[in-house]
């Protein structure tokens, strides 16, 4: 599981229990996630909604009321921050396992660049936090799937290395 997501997880059930609830992720299942990632990032934003076709599959089974609700923002505006500074290192990563050509069927690295380069730069995240300490309010922060990409290219390249283990890869590195 990518170290982001599992940061993000541990928070919302650490602010869940402060409110007496319990909180549950079913968006973790593999193949739901490697779908998502083959979509284009215009797909999960629309209408005024991120998660738009998760709303949408959700439609009779969840009540309007939350299904539909306009979501501000992170709920919590610091992982903004965290993820803003990951970015280099992310990059990097991804640089690394770039070098594996066993990973390129797979995967549109490009694509995956293209999609951290749209993320908000630390600057940037840190006036979000300011403006949501002096107003109260959020704005919307363009989170996407660059990073669970990456985490599954190293889980694939860690599988691969299993199975092939005459074949040399580029994991030089141990994955973070």
């Amino acid at each position: 599981m990518s170290p982001v997501l599992a940061l993000r997880i541990e928070i919302l059930a650490c602010h869940g229990l402060r409110h007496g609830l319990r909180y549950i992720h079913p968006l973790l299942d593999q193949d739901l996630i490697n779908f998502a990632l083959t979509c284009p990032p215009e797909f999960e934003y629309r209408d005024g909604l991120f998660r738009a076709p998760i709303r949408a599959a959700m439609d009779g089974i969840v009540h309007d009321a939350a299904r539909l609700r306009d979501q501000d923002g992170l709920p919590f505006v610091e992982l903004g921050l965290h993820i803003a500074r990951l970015i280099p290192a992310m990059k990097s990563e991804l640089n690394r396992l770039e070098k594996d050509p066993r990973l390129h069927d797979y995967f549109d690295f490009d694509f995956v660049r293209r999609s951290m380069d749209r993320q908000p730069t630390v600057k940037v995240a840190e006036a979000h936090i300011i403006q949501v300490a002096t107003t109260g309010r959020t704005s919307q922060w363009p989170l996407n799937s660059s990073f669970i990409a990456i985490s599954n290219m190293m889980a694939l390249q860690k599988a691969l290395d299993e199975e092939m283990p005459g074949e040399v890869s580029t994991a030089s590195s141990k994955p973070r």
